[in-house]
C-alpha cells in the first residue's frame, strides 16, 4: 500500500467501519533496534491515510471507543494515549510495573485492556486504569499466565485468552479459569454475533464455546500460530501471518485462497456493517461478502 509500506510496516491494527481503520506503523530500518521504540498512527481509510501522531513506545493493541470517536492506542510497558477529533492526549500509565499489556478492547462503553500476570485493567474518563484481573489466589495457582486478548459481550460477561489453554470468564464480580484441551497458548479472541466466544491461537488450534464450557478443534498438523479472529456474515475468518483462513465446526480450518493471491500478510482482522477488512505488514484487503479489494495507494494527510 504505497506510500507508507515503501518504508513502513504495519504492526497493529482496528477497525471502526466499513471504510475506516486505525493502523500503527514502525519504520523498516529501525523495526529491530528495540532500544529505539515507536509507532506512527494513522487513520485509513479506502482512499486515504491521516496521521494522528507519533508515539515513542511500541504500540500492542489499538481500539476504537466512543461510539466509533475515539481510538485508544496501549503499549508494551503500559504506555497509552487516547485519539479524539485528530487531537493526541497526555500519555497515560497503566500500571506501573514491567508487566506487558498485550490486548485492549472497548467492551459496553469501558475500555479495558489486558496482559502479563493475570492483569486487567479497566480506564476512567480522568485517564487513570484500575486493576480488576484475577485475584491473588488464582494469579498463585496459574503462576506467569500472561493474558493475550480480552473481549466480551458486557460489563459482566467478559473474557480473556491466556498461555497453558486457559480462558478466563468475568462475570462482573470475580474472573473464572476454565482449561481447554490444550495447553498451548491461545493469542486472540472474539465474542460473536452467534452468542459464542471464539479463541484463536498456536499451531492454529480454536476454541468455541461460552461462560464455563469449552471445545477446542486442534489442525491435523501444526499450522502457523492465529493472531486474528473475527466472524463475518456468518463465517469465522482466522489470520495468521501469512494466510488468511475459515473455521467451522466440521471442517476446521480451510484456506481462502481469493485474498491469498492477492495478499501474502494479514495478521489484524476487523469487521464493520457491510464490510471486513484484513491488515498485514505490508497488505491491506477489504472483503463485501463476494469480492475483495487490495488497496494499493492511498494519499497522505
Amino acid at each position: 500500500m504505497r506510500p507508507f509500506f515503501n518504508k513502513m510496516s504495519l504492526t497493529r491494527a482496528a477497525v471502526q467501519s466499513d471504510d475506516l481503520a486505525c493502523m500503527a506503523l514502525i519504520m523498516d530500518d529501525f523495526a529491530y533496534q528495540f532500544e529505539d521504540p515507536h509507532a506512527a498512527i494513522y487513520n485509513l481509510t479506502p482512499e486515504l491515510g491521516s496521521e494522528l501522531s507519533f508515539v515513542d513506545f511500541e504500540v500492542s493493541d489499538l481500539t476504537w471507543a466512543r461510539d466509533g470517536k475515539r481510538v485508544v492506542a496501549i503499549g508494551h510497558y503500559g504506555e497509552a494515549v487516547v485519539f479524539e477529533g485528530g487531537t493526541v492526549g497526555p500519555l497515560e500509565e497503566i500500571n506501573g510495573t514491567e508487566n506487558p499489556v498485550r490486548s485492549v478492547a472497548e467492551i459496553d462503553n469501558v475500555v479495558v485492556a489486558c496482559g502479563g500476570n493475570l492483569a486487567a485493567y479497566r480506564r476512567s474518563e480522568d485517564g487513570s486504569w484500575t486493576e480488576f484481573g484475577p485475584d491473588a489466589v488464582l494469579q498463585k495457582e496459574f503462576p506467569q499466565n500472561h493474558l493475550e486478548a480480552i473481549d466480551g459481550f458486557s460489563k459482566t460477561e467478559m473474557y480473556a485468552a491466556g498461555r497453558d489453554g486457559v480462558v478466563w470468564w468475568f462475570n462482573g464480580e470475580i474472573w473464572a479459569p476454565v482449561q481447554c484441551a490444550t495447553n498451548l497458548a491461545f493469542t486472540c479472541l472474539h465474542c460473536a454475533t452467534d452468542g459464542f466466544v471464539y479463541a484463536g491461537g498456536m499451531t492454529g488450534i480454536v476454541a468455541k464455546g461460552r461462560r464455563d464450557e469449552f471445545l477446542v478443534s486442534t489442525p491435523p498438523v501444526p499450522l502457523q500460530d492465529i493472531w486474528g479472529i473475527v466472524e463475518f456474515q456468518g463465517e469465522i475468518y482466522c489470520a495468521m501471518m501469512r494466510a488468511l483462513m475459515t473455521w467451522n465446526d466440521e471442517e476446521g480450518l480451510t484456506p481462502v485462497l481469493e485474498p491469498m493471491a492477492l495478499a501474502s500478510s494479514f495478521y489484524n482482522l476487523g469487521r464493520g456493517t457491510k464490510k471486513m477488512w484484513s491488515l498485514g505488514d505490508k497488505d491491506v484487503l477489504t472483503f463485501d461478502g463476494e469480492e475483495w479489494t487490495r488497496i494499493n495507494q492511498v494519499g497522505v494527510a
